[in-house]
């Protein structure tokens, strides 16, 4: 299922998702929606009998759009306030939450505390607005199919293992096959190949994923 943030609505889920830049989901951006994917491997290898995604992603964004003080820094409470208001809250019996992050493309030039700085503003309001789950944060930079060092480093340094988790390497997804023409956005083997690396390292992490 959907969850569009913008109205609380639910819809039966598909491409483009509601929530979510278009741009990130459609031709000639991209190939479709990354949740899908992901949340049909949970389905199909019967982790989870539903799955409810909440996007959020926003094409061509800093992390500074997403800190403290930035255009999209309200994007997650919001979301946690949204399923509150249907009753679907952390704690419930047979519910698990889970958020994943893979941005890191616009940040060429972004220092890695400043890059650290953002994130952790992210994932601190999403704490504070009752979220009780595990986070998962990819190693996601490639622009160009060049991968940013300092980025990654900053990536890597908010995870605790406890609460945050690393996610995907999404950098490691190069040469043929993965790449769009511009060598920054996936095409359908690269997305699905991404949605299984998400998915192992979320299993990885333990029950329930």
């Amino acid at each position: 299922d959907n969850l569009n943030p913008y109205n609380g609505q639910m819809y039966v889920a598909s491409d483009p998702l509601l929530g979510s830049s278009v741009s990130s989901q459609v031709a000639p951006f991209g190939v479709g929606s990354l949740s899908l994917r992901l949340a049909d491997k949970f389905v199909t290898n019967g982790i989870f009998g539903r799955v409810i995604i909440v996007p959020l992603a926003v094409g061509g964004t800093a992390s500074s759009t997403w800190g403290t003080g930035g255009p999209l820094y309200n994007r997650v409470p919001a979301a946690m306030a949204r399923l509150a208001s249907r009753g679907i809250v952390p704690g419930m019996t047979g519910v698990t939450f889970a958020f994943c992050w893979g941005q890191g493309e616009g940040d060429a030039g972004t220092t890695q505390i400043a890059y650290q700085t953002s994130l952790t503003q992210v994932l601190t309001s999403l704490f504070n607005a009752g979220f009780v789950g595990r986070a998962f944060i990819n190693k996601q930079t490639l622009l160009s199919n060049v991968a940013n060092p300092t980025v990654v480093a900053a990536q890597v340094a908010v995870v605790n293992g406890t609460t945050i988790f690393q996610g995907a390497d999404a950098d490691a997804l190069t040469g043929a096959g993965n790449p769009m023409a511009d060598n920054t956005h996936f095409n359908d083997t690269g997305m699905a190949n991404l949605a299984t690396a998400m998915y192992n390292a979320m299993h990885a992490t333990g029950s329930p994923f």
